[in-house]
């Protein structure tokens, strides 16, 4: 990182739980974002994570979300321009983003 001028890195976890049911996709996530969040703390002049939700699962993702930032203290969420095949458009995911 020095080498190329980077004073912060952010992170975040690759998804490999986007089909899985709701109980795989708690329990993997919540797994993530812990140890994202330890590592993160323990280089915080380096590093800053962003929290993993399980997205097609929208209550899930919002309860995932609110532990990543409020009590793991991660700096953001991570997610992508689709979840499963299905546009961040979807009226389903209007309640997680704040619309509608």
């Amino acid at each position: 990182m020095d080498a190329q001028g980077i004073d912060v890195e952010a992170l975040s976890i690759n998804p490999t739980w986007v089909r899985r049911g709701p109980e795989v996709a708690r329990k993997l996530i919540k797994f993530q974002n812990e140890k994202l969040a330890e590592f993160c703390a323990a280089h915080s002049d380096r590093f800053v994570g962003f929290a993993t939700a399980a997205l097609q699962h929208p209550d899930l993702a919002a309860e995932q979300v609110e532990d990543g930032v409020k009590r793991l203290g991660l700096a953001r969420v991570s997610v992508g321009a689709s979840v499963a095949g299905e546009e961040l458009a979807n009226p389903k995911f209007h309640p997680l983003l704040g619309e509608g």
